[in-house]
């Protein structure tokens, strides 16, 4: 425990020094020891493949991703299946990044760490899950150029301002591209409207997505 301890402290302070130094191969090692000496620790298993992820070693950033959901759930696993949406988007694998972001939104509606009832927001680190990760379906499919499943996709609803900015904008971006123009210029306004209202909204938790995003 002490040496997995002291290679997670050196990925947190140490590892962002290296990609700054351009020696990724050193945050590579660490993380590859890192997973090695905790296989059975989510937490630690999460952080090395974090750390894989940012060095592009994607490989082993999905095997520690898939040990850490596997190994148990102190964090939650809409955690561990919004990392693996990341890594396959990097990737340029469109299937997998597809089906692990309608997975997270499927995850989100069963979720327990919703909003309290009859609230519209939470002050949990993780937000309304299903206001956050939803948005995971419309950018990876914008991403990957899927514009008429864009715009399939149906309205959020103005009670998850971020998720309906997000959406607006991945509407407006597809609609660039098939048109009708105006049309896109119509939801582009909806997506600035809709971020206006964030910032008048007191600060609620998205994890790693800052409020205003």
């Amino acid at each position: 425990h002490g040496l997995a301890l002291n290679l997670y402290l050196w990925l947190q302070a140490g590892g962002t020094a290296s990609f700054v130094d351009g020696k990724q191969t050193e945050v590579v090692v660490h993380a590859q020891a890192l997973a090695r000496s905790e296989p059975g620790a989510p937490v630690m298993q999460f952080h090395a493949g974090a750390a894989l992820l940012q060095a592009e070693d994607w490989r082993g950033a999905e095997a520690s991703f898939v040990a850490a959901a596997s190994a148990g759930r102190p964090l939650h696993p809409l955690v561990y299946l919004e990392a693996l949406v990341d890594m396959y988007r990097r990737t340029g694998q469109r299937s997998q990044a597809v089906k692990y972001s309608v997975a997270l939104v499927e995850m989100a509606k069963a979720s327990s760490l919703g909003p309290p009832a009859g609230s519209a927001s939470t002050s949990s680190t993780l937000g309304n899950p299903l206001e956050r990760y939803t948005v995971h379906v419309a950018l990876t499919k914008l991403l990957f150029g899927d514009h008429r499943e864009v715009l399939r996709l149906a309205d959020p609803g103005s009670d998850m301002p971020y998720a309906q900015a997000c959406w607006n904008y991945a509407r407006g971006m597809a609609l660039i591209s098939t048109g009708p123009q105006e049309l896109a210029g119509t939801a582009l306004a909806g997506c600035q409207q809709a971020v206006a209202e964030i910032k008048r909204t007191p600060a609620r938790g998205y994890g790693r997505f800052p409020a205003a995003a």
